[in-house]
């Protein structure tokens, strides 16, 4: 949706760099300067659900969540 009004009005929006790749020719990115920043996420489900779905995610998480900052 992001991409739709950037597109469409001229406007402007902070986007994961992932993004890059799915930006119409009209739409031009520029990284940010500095320090990445990073947000903290959770995960919730339910023990009892056997969703090999579910099974593969949590197996997968670490790799999803990329590099660990040191604190």
């Amino acid at each position: 949706m992001a991409i739709s009004l950037v597109a469409s009005t001229g406007g402007l929006a902070l986007m994961p760099a992932f993004a890059k790749q799915l930006l119409p020719p009209s739409v031009v990115s520029r990284p940010l300067e500095g320090e990445v920043p990073t947000i903290e996420v959770a995960v919730g489900y339910s023990e009892p659900y056997t969703s090999t779905v579910l099974k593969l995610f949590l197996s997968r998480l670490d790799d999803l969540a990329g590099p660990r900052q040191e604190s």
